[in-house]
């Protein structure tokens, strides 16, 4: 497993991490980890929210940034309901432009794992969506 999806599986395991999870990645390091990290966040969100409505994901969103105190944005809300909701809702407004890679890893890490807890999914259950999220991965490297 690559060091980002096993970062991400360690906070899943440990809930109060959930503040400054993102620290021991660089930008130039979430590069090279990116595209499995992205098919982790889309299986997440499927999974948590199915076809769930956007308002749902604002909802949940909501309810992260309350437990984390998370008064200034500092979590990206924005950010976090349009990925998750364009993985997971057929009403989510679509990103209009680039995501920031530091913006990216912040929401990721803090985003998935608690999707992840929400599924309440058993150590055998997590090591394989992290399975899936790489083969999901590879499969979008090979179609380019």
């Amino acid at each position: 497993m690559n060091p980002a999806l096993d970062f991400i599986r360690r906070l899943t395991m440990d809930a109060d991490r959930i503040d400054d999870s993102a620290e021991p990645f660089t930008n130039d390091e979430w590069n090279d980890y990116a595209d499995t990290v992205k098919a982790a966040l889309a299986i997440a969100s499927e999974r948590r929210f199915g076809a769930g409505d956007y308002g749902e994901v604002i909802r949940w969103v909501g309810d992260i940034r309350a437990r984390a105190s998370d008064r200034e944005g500092e979590l990206y809300p924005l950010l976090a309901e349009r990925l998750i909701g364009a993985a997971a809702c057929d009403d989510a407004p679509e990103l209009s432009e680039p995501v920031n890679g530091d913006a990216f890893a912040r929401v990721t890490m803090l985003y998935i794992p608690a999707m992840l807890r929400d599924l309440d999914l058993s150590e055998d259950q997590l090591d394989a969506f992290f399975a899936e999220a790489e083969d999901l991965a590879q499969q979008w490297r090979r179609e380019g």
